[in-house]
């Protein structure tokens, strides 16, 4: 009996350049995803495990669950509004290797695939389904139930599924693109490491984030209190009940590269942010809804579940990247 192919939904890091991985489609049949950066990382040693790291379960569910015949989406590729279709040559179980060197530092992963074809989200032959899904955030999921669609879009020529591009989206893409390339983030903090250290990058981040969300109240709460909320930093916004408001608590730790205690330190960051939620509800009518660590100069270790977002330096970047867009679009006082 022969086996009906299935539909994977696959996102990778925008915050690569996209030619790149358009290039490792075309021209070697690979399929790149992040998340590997150290030996340690390769699926095939890591599949046998029995608890997985959270951050590489997404990596191992693609392992194990595309096989030879199955068809790939992958959103954001060639440029931002498209979506470009691959076909797993062969398992991905067997065909997977892992090479994080040179300029795929970091990007260890490699899946087998042939490419097929590229849409545009907003073609008149793209239905409403298909632009539902690609809407999901998760970095690998399941398509089936869109597979009828899927097909159709594939029996189309290509030429046929691009050309409906509105004048709208190719100044989106070329705008992020270009916003994507100057590396407005990197520059950002690597100005803000030189004039910043330890609770200076309160100050540089409450800033920031005020551009970033005027119609919120951001302030700095660090201080005495500190013990008893664990926040360095506080967003407040309303809610939809009258004397309840909600809240983002931050807390920001200016630890470098060579920083010692790693998971240890980072759980104890974790213990200590989860103090904002009694805290801020019990006395101020405030209902924290995210609590964040971040880490200034380093990328967070491994560490278990947690309700607590751990911010690392790249992801920093990308959120200083926002923040410096924001404060640029202010008029001048």
């Amino acid at each position: 009996m022969t086996r009906q192919p299935h539909y994977w939904g696959f996102r990778t890091d925008t915050g690569r350049p996209r030619e790149g991985y358009d290039e490792e489609l075309k021209q070697r049949c690979v399929l790149r995803q992040g998340w590997g950066w150290d030996e340690s990382h390769n699926l095939k040693l890591m599949a046998d495990q029995e608890d997985i790291p959270k951050e590489h379960r997404a990596n191992i569910r693609m392992y194990q669950g595309v096989k030879e015949g199955d068809f790939i989406l992958v959103p954001r590729l060639p440029e931002w509004g498209q979506v470009t279709i691959a076909k797993a040559k062969e398992d991905w179980c067997e065909g997977y290797k892992f090479d994080s060197s040179g300029p795929w530092e970091g990007y260890g992963h490699q899946f087998p695939a042939e490419y097929l074809t590229r849409f545009s989200r907003n073609n008149k032959h793209v239905g409403g389904d298909i632009r539902q899904t690609l809407k999901c955030r998760s970095r690998f999921w399941n398509m089936d139930l869109y597979s009828e669609s899927i097909r159709k879009i594939i029996e189309k020529d290509e030429n046929e599924l691009i050309d409906d591009e509105s004048r709208e989206d190719r100044f989106r893409n070329s705008a992020k693109r270009v916003v994507q390339e100057a590396k407005i983030g990197d520059f950002l903090h690597e100005d803000l490491s030189e004039k910043f250290a330890n609770s200076g990058w309160e100050y540089a981040l409450v800033a920031g984030l005020k551009d970033l969300f005027p119609c919120y109240q951001v302030e700095r709460t660090s201080g005495r209190k500190e013990k008893q909320h664990g926040t360095d930093i506080l967003i407040s916004m309303p809610g939809p009940l009258e004397h309840v408001q909600y809240g983002i608590a931050i807390q920001v730790k200016d630890w470098q590269k060579d920083w010692q205690g790693g998971p240890r330190k980072v759980e104890e960051a974790i213990e200590q942010i989860r103090k904002a939620d009694d805290f801020w509800e019990k006395d101020n009518d405030l209902r924290i809804v995210e609590k964040i660590v971040v880490l200034t100069g380093s990328e967070p270790p491994r560490t278990r579940d947690s309700d607590v977002v751990v911010l690392g330096c790249g992801e920093l970047k990308k959120l200083l990247g926002r923040m410096a867009l924001a404060t640029a679009a202010k008029p001048d006082e």
